[in-house]
């Protein structure tokens, strides 16, 4: 389930392009650690000039279903590669 006032919140027309994206970025790593994941993330923002807010809080939305937690990168770490594109994918899905 997602916090309903969060998903209007973070979650815009073009977030599901923007996860799209997320999804690339994530299924080419093989290093699934916290660290990692957020170099490559955070660098891929950077590059666009895209904002953190507009990645990071979806981002959050669909590991969690809500915008509070441990660090996002963590949690992706910790449920694995596998999960987390799950997640992400039915975030797409519901939201």
């Amino acid at each position: 389930k997602y916090d309903e006032k969060a998903a209007k919140k973070v979650w815009k027309e073009d977030t599901s392009a923007v996860m799209d994206r997320v999804i690339e970025i994530l299924e080419k790593e093989n290093d699934f650690s916290a660290a990692n994941l957020q170099e490559k993330v955070k660098g891929w923002l950077t590059s666009e000039g895209i904002g953190f807010g507009k990645v990071m809080q979806p981002f959050r939305l669909s590991l969690v279903g809500a915008m509070q937690g441990p660090d996002v990168f963590e949690i992706a770490a910790t449920i694995g590669k596998e999960e987390t594109l799950s997640r992400v994918k039915k975030a797409q899905q519901s939201l």
